[in-house]
């Protein structure tokens, strides 16, 4: 949810068509939007660029990863010198990450926010077996559906009411605010950045934005 808070906010056509999708399933006013919900759930099938939305914000900032254990006679092949690598002994680390920012797999704007990848009229420029946020095969994510849906119902009850915007420059002023944010000062020193983004990933349990993605969070009026 923080990243698509982040990627919605500073991608204003995206954050438009989002809106304007939210407003033509359920109508002008959001807070009608939750009832509209429990009465038609089905409701929530219709919102293809909000689910496009979230697919490409899993495919930039995905959560996690997985493992798998080697076997013997199964080998993994080198892209570059097509080499046949044992896999007998050895950990097995699709990395996710990887994948999903490769330009050779992806084109030159990989690391540009761009929902209508995932839009049904483009689908088959998805490259197979690259978008895996979920994983893949028979140890995928069960709880898929369930996230997928739970982000949508957020988005949909939020992005019509709230601006949310990153606002990494006023790091300093949650030091000593009790949270387990900005406690270290290392995190302030060198670069800030990965790929042009502010909120890049740190590692804690899972994938999450460095330091909690501080926010700010204004009433939007259309």
């Amino acid at each position: 949810m923080c990243y698509a808070y982040h990627l919605l906010s500073k991608s204003p056509a995206a954050l438009a068509a989002i809106r304007a999708e939210h407003a033509a399933v359920f109508g002008p006013d959001p807070a009608a939007a939750a009832a509209l919900i429990k009465a038609s759930p089905h409701l929530l099938n219709r919102l293809d660029y909000t689910l496009a939305v979230v697919r490409e914000t899993l495919r930039l900032f995905p959560p996690a990863s997985s493992i798998r254990t080697g076997l013997p006679g199964y080998f993994v092949r080198d892209p570059v010198s097509g080499a046949q690598l044992p896999t007998d002994g050895f950990m097995v680390w699709p990395h996710t990450m990887g994948m999903q920012r490769s330009p050779a797999l992806w084109g030159p704007d990989v690391h540009a926010f761009r929902p209508e990848r995932f839009l049904a009229e483009n689908a088959g420029a998805v490259p197979p077996n690259a978008f895996r946020p979920f994983e893949k095969g028979p140890r995928n994510c069960i709880g898929q559906e369930l996230a997928l849906l739970e982000v949508k119902i957020i988005l949909v009850l939020t992005i019509r009411r709230y601006d949310v915007r990153a606002a990494y420059a006023e790091l300093d002023k949650l030091k000593g605010d009790g949270s387990m944010w900005a406690q270290d000062e290392r995190g302030r020193k060198g670069v800030q950045e990965v790929w042009g983004e502010e909120a890049y990933q740190v590692l804690l349990a899972s994938a999450k934005p460095r330091e909690g993605m501080p926010a700010r969070v204004k009433r939007w009026e259309d």
